[in-house]
C-alpha cells in the first residue's frame, strides 16, 4: 500500500500523509501471505482473468489479505476495498 501511494502526484494529501507515517504501514507475515494465497485462489475462481490481474497489481488484494489474516473484515468490489474493525491511527 506504501508504495502504491508513493505513486500519487506530488502534493496529494494522502501520500503526504503516509510519508510522514510510514510506521503504520506493515510488512506482510506468514499468515498474511497464507491468506493472500487463499484471497487470490478465490479471485481466480470467480472472476475474469483481467479482474484478478489487476486486483493482484493494486494493493487491494494485500488489504484484503492483512484483514483476513487479522480476524477483520473486508470486502472488494468495484475496485473498492473497505477494511475496518479496529480504527485507523490518529498520528
Amino acid at each position: 500500500m506504501y508504495d502504491e501511494l508513493g505513486d500519487a502526484g506530488d502534493g496529494d494529501p494522502l501520500k503526504d500523509w503516509a510519508k510522514q507515517h510510514k510506521q503504520h504501514f506493515i510488512a506482510p507475515d506468514s499468515r498474511v501471505v497464507a491468506c493472500y494465497q487463499q484471497v487470490m485462489a478465490w479471485a481466480k475462481d470467480n472472476y475474469e482473468p483481467s479482474a484478478v490481474s489487476e486486483f493482484q497489481r493494486v494493493a487491494d488484494s494485500w488489504i484484503v489479505a492483512h484483514a483476513l489474516a487479522n480476524g477483520l473484515f473486508a470486502f472488494w468490489g468495484v475496485g473498492v476495498v473497505l477494511a475496518w474493525g479496529r480504527g485507523l491511527p490518529d498520528d
